[in-house]
């Protein structure tokens, strides 16, 4: 798809941006949705047209209507977001204002205020398991928030605020989807509060197989051709482990609660996000059906108190966990060469010097992550225009350097198969395999308002990690408020350390470098509102600045990258009420990048040599929201992405995969005479339409399907039966998404 140059001005867009924490969306006017308060982008609570960032609110009311069966899905439709599914052992990755990463997430992601990124990969697919129906409002702030919440808060900060029922009593919800093709979706959450004690449980269930979701023929190297015993021998015939065809599980189990007595609370959360290998790789490398489990739990305990009129007192304790359960495995294959100058015997079949065979490695993987944390934030406000924040932070990490591996060495799918090895267990028999992170941070923040209508903002903080020395970053913002209008100047840096995973290798040292220092990102940035009776309009435009990127050379992983960013964000929401066919609401978003450029480098001399534009970016998306409220009793939400054509990185033989747009349509039905029962229907994808996510990381797998010369050069070589000829890399360089799917459901609330 070829999308018509417009002028940014009509690349108008919003999500139902700001939605009431405790009534519906619709009884709300559009005054006050954006005078209500948020409290992610500078640590306590403002209104937005105060904060000093650019801020969207999905509220529970858009999860409802809009039909989300978990949290990732809330991604697919925010402006600056560019999401990738691969539907494989890194479910999606999320590209945040332009900044493609291979390992990790651009953005923190926070659980009422606690980061929940992975300690040792720093991803955040797990949250994908979090109960739905326990979550209030989504908070995302856009730019950088270091100087508040320290490293990682690179291109913003996704929140989710959960609920705490204000009313004294009882109140239980409870979803359950199924689209007839052996999947279950199971979300609830029960809540319970008297005068001084309130109380909430929550989970999500939910397990498909992806060969039901995509079109696996779409992509060559994920057809059931590749599933023979000639390419993966006894393990197609003799174990469980590879199925005969394209078969991916995903099970996802996500458990949360929260205990509170007035000023204490305590929460403890469970994620464990179980998948397949997706359409990530390429099935003659590594074949679809193996499991990745990838777990986090976590506990906190918050004390809030009024020490004075004027200050208040916030202290968290959290402790957390995550890594890779010992049972994850997966089988991958390459041609392994003989390097010896006699015979010898690997895998089970003999090899002549210099002689190469196709060779199988079964192996469990193991990951086991701890931090411990404690943060003390005061709140003081001198005065109605004056107001101060400060705050230090102490964080303790005990992480994993390698993997633990249970394997069985290379095996030939000529050989007979030996017995498997048990799973992977040990994380701690070797200290030289630990590696403990401390960081201590202090920040300050104050804010100014002068002449009513003008108020100035900024912070101060300073970060010090044993492992890769201190950071210093700082944040400010003009901030003007004139009747109908909401003016925002504001500059902001951050810091994105590097991943235990880049640092230490995972196992064998490939692409690490204990040495490597933070990423660092400038954003400067101006927003323009105005906001009508019944309308809104916001325009963002921003350019981000990195420097030191991590690249990943011969030699190992460097800071010898740059980039650099221009976009621009406009958005639009439109209410229209009590009209003879029920409640409208529309929403139009959009996202235009005006540069994306970053060094190019020679991983061989490790230099630059020059610049391009930065890969697997569309550079316009148009999102499309309308919600109706026919009646009480019936709301219908359509909504559709428009994304546009991009252009592939370097390593991907594929230079551009096409543009396209997605529908889906959500319905919900409440029985007239018993409102506590909902019934729904949802249909992703409403038009059927065959389309393409950019594969991840170095996507150089190509696809015959597109570049059919290739087709000649596959299978085993006519002068050496034994070795393989196929995919050119590691991993997938285009990948189907998924296919029209109609879900019905079922919503209980008492």
């Amino acid at each position: 798809m070829k999308f018509i140059s417009l002028p940014l001005i009509c690349l108008v867009v919003l999500p139902s941006l700001y939605a009431s924490e405790y009534e519906d969306v619709f009884d709300l006017s559009l005054n006050d949705l954006f005078q209500l308060e948020i409290t992610t982008a500078s640590n306590r609570s403002e209104h937005i047209e105060n904060a000093p960032a650019t801020v969207i609110v999905v509220s529970k009311d858009d999860i409802k209507h809009r039909g989300y069966e978990s949290i990732d899905e809330i991604f697919l439709d925010l402006p600056g977001m560019e999401m990738i599914y691969t539907h494989g052992d890194s479910y999606f990755s999320n590209y945040m204002r332009g900044y493609r990463y291979t390992i990790g997430t651009p953005f923190l992601m926070m659980l009422d205020g606690i980061s929940i990124n992975s300690l040792y990969f720093n991803q955040i697919t797990q949250i994908s398991s979090f109960p739905l129906s326990s979550v209030e409002r989504i908070e995302v702030v856009y730019g950088p928030a270091s100087v508040i919440y320290g490293a990682n808060a690179f291109m913003g900060v996704v929140n989710i605020i959960t609920k705490k029922p204000e009313q004294s009593g009882t109140n239980f919800t409870a979803n359950t989807r199924s689209s007839g093709h052996n999947d279950h979706n199971f979300d609830m959450s029960y809540n319970y509060k008297d005068a001084s004690f309130l109380t909430r449980f929550g989970m999500h269930y939910e397990e498909f197989n992806v060969n039901d979701r995509i079109d696996n023929n779409a992509n060559y190297w994920l057809q059931e051709q590749h599933y023979s015993t000639a390419l993966w021998g006894g393990f197609i015939d003799q174990t469980n482990v590879i199925s005969n065809n394209f078969s991916s599980k995903t099970k996802r189990l996500g458990l949360e609660t929260l205990v509170a007595f007035d000023e204490l609370e305590l929460s403890a959360f469970y994620l464990l996000e179980q998948n397949g290998y997706g359409a990530t790789y390429p099935s003659d490398r590594l074949p679809a059906s193996g499991k990745w489990p990838i777990y986090q739990y976590g506990g906190t305990i918050k004390y809030t108190t009024k020490l004075s009129d004027s200050l208040e007192s916030r202290s968290r304790f959290h402790a957390q966990s995550d890594g890779i359960k010992g049972d994850g495995y997966d089988i991958e294959a390459w041609n392994v060469v003989n390097s010896s100058e006699i015979d010898q015997v690997i895998g089970g079949v003999e090899l002549a010097p210099n002689e190469a065979a196709r060779m199988m490695h079964f192996q469990y993987w193991l990951t086991k992550n701890h931090s411990l944390s404690f943060n003390q934030d005061f709140d003081y406000r001198l005065s109605d225009t004056i107001k101060l924040l400060t705050g230090i932070k102490y964080d303790y990490q005990d992480l994993q350097r390698s993997y633990v591996l249970s394997t069985t060495g290379p095996i030939s799918p000529l050989a007979s198969l030996p017995s498997l090895p048990n799973p992977a267990s040990g994380a701690y028999s070797d200290d030289s395999n630990r590696e403990i992170w401390r960081d201590f941070g202090f920040y300050l923040q104050g804010e100014y308002k002068f002449k009513q209508s003008h108020m100035l903002s900024g912070g101060l903080r300073y970060d010090d990690n044993n492992i890769y020395g201190g950071e210093t970053t700082f944040r400010g913002a003009y901030i003007y408020n004139h009747q109908k209008w909401n003016i925002k100047l504001m500059y902001g840096e951050a810091y994105h350390e590097p991943t235990p995973r880049n640092l230490y290798g995972a196992w064998s040292g490939l692409g690490a470098d204990p040495n490597l220092s933070p990423e660092r990102s400038r954003t400067i940035e101006s927003t323009l509102a105005y906001q009508g009776n019944d309308y809104r309009h916001l325009l963002s435009l921003y350019h981000v600045k990195n420097t030191d990127s991590i690249v990943t050379t011969l030699g190992g992983a460097e800071n010898i990258g740059a980039r650099s960013v221009t976009g621009i964000d406009y958005h639009y929401v439109k209410s229209i009420d009590n009209t003879a066919f029920g409640d409208w609401q529309l929403n139009l978003y959009a996202t235009h990048y005006f540069q994306t450029e970053e060094d190019t480098i020679d991983t061989v001399q490790q230099v630059r040599t020059g610049t391009a534009k930065i890969g697997d970016l569309a550079d316009t998306k148009l999102w499309f929201i309308a919600n109706w409220r026919a009646s009480e009793f019936i709301n219908i939400n359509f909504k559709t992405r428009l994304i546009d054509k991009r252009k592939t990185i370097a390593s991907n033989p594929l230079d551009q995969l096409p543009g396209y747009g997605v529908s889906d349509l959500a319905m919900q039905f409440t029985v007239p005479n018993l409102k506590s029962i909902t019934f729904t229907l949802r249909v992703t994808n409403l038009f059927d339409k065959a389309y393409y996510h950019p594969g991840i990381r170095d996507a150089d797998a190509n696809d015959p399907l597109v570049n059919q010369a290739l087709l000649n050069d596959i299978g085993f070589l006519p002068d050496n039966p034994k070795a393989w000829s196929g995919s050119q890399g590691w991993y997938n360089s285009r990948l189907p998404q998924a296919e029209r799917r109609i879900s019905l459901g079922m919503t209980f609330n008492f």
